[in-house]
């Protein structure tokens, strides 16, 4: 019975902790009801013991697990109990005049208790404090944006997750927008201070198709002198033999056809 006993609280233990310390992903709504001990984990920061509680976001330690110094960075969904978007912080110390920690850098490695509050300025205009339920982690707002509360007002999670794009992607399509705003300004430069698409609606292009192909008649002819083409071997019809014997047969018909014309003009 004692057995049993020491397994029922060793179970009851670990029920307890699993459900005091829970660690989230990014855009994983969690209840504002929820007790401390709940840890989000990025690629550069890692938030432990996040509460909220009377409209404050509080966090037992930020944690800088990336390779450089960074100010401390995040951005939080807020979302009403039908689990859609009423709000957004995009949060940034270094860009916060009220932050205590405005000038923080963390080092690598380096953990701060921190602690944002919650304000109507974050929410839409028909929405009020009362009416968060949920809030999310839904990136560590590496690029320290500021601002674009309303951005995904409306929105699930799922449909925000759908519509974030990751860092890798974003900067995939400013290396593409550059080198296309680059060829279009090539483009406009050449077409409004140079003659090189004169005519580009015809006489140039079929002029141009011209002399590509006069070059290709002229290479043609070089490259027949240089290297003539074989001539085609005669394909016979009947072999060597039947040839010769064909042309005994006629020649012994002439002589047969001779002789007897001579004989008859006697």
């Amino acid at each position: 019975m004692k057995k049993i006993l020491n397994w029922i609280i060793i179970i009851m233990l670990l029920v307890t902790y699993r459900v005091n310390a829970a660690e989230y992903k990014l855009m994983e709504l969690i209840p504002i009801n929820t007790g401390g001990n709940i840890t989000v984990t990025t690629d550069h920061f890692k938030y432990i013991d996040i509460k909220y509680k009377d409209n404050i976001i509080s966090f037992g330690s930020i944690r800088n697990i990336s390779d450089a110094k960074r100010p401390v960075t995040l951005t939080i969904g807020l979302f009403d109990k039908e689990k859609k978007n009423i709000g957004t912080i995009n949060y940034c110390s270094s860009a916060d005049d009220t932050s205590t920690l405005k000038d923080i850098e963390l080092d690598t490695d380096q953990g701060v208790p921190y602690q944002i509050q919650v304000n109507k300025t974050y929410l839409a205009s028909n929405k009020s404090l009362k009416d968060i339920k949920y809030f999310s982690i839904l990136s560590d707002n590496i690029n320290c944006n500021t601002g674009n509360a309303l951005e995904y007002v409306g929105e699930k999670v799922e449909q925000v997750k759908n519509n974030t794009l990751n860092s890798s992607e974003k900067l995939l399509i400013y290396i593409l927008l550059f080198i296309g705003g680059v060829g279009l300004f090539v483009f406009l430069n050449n077409f409004a201070f140079s003659t090189k698409y004169e005519n580009i609606d015809g006489d140039d292009v079929r002029n141009g198709y011209k002399k590509y192909n006069k070059k290709l008649a002229r290479q043609r002819e070089y490259e027949a002198i240089i290297n003539p083409p074989k001539p085609k071997p005669v394909k016979k019809e009947k072999s060597d033999k039947v040839i010769m014997e064909e042309e005994s047969e006629k020649a012994k018909e002439n002589t047969d056809s001779s002789d007897l014309h001579n004989f008859i003009n006697r």
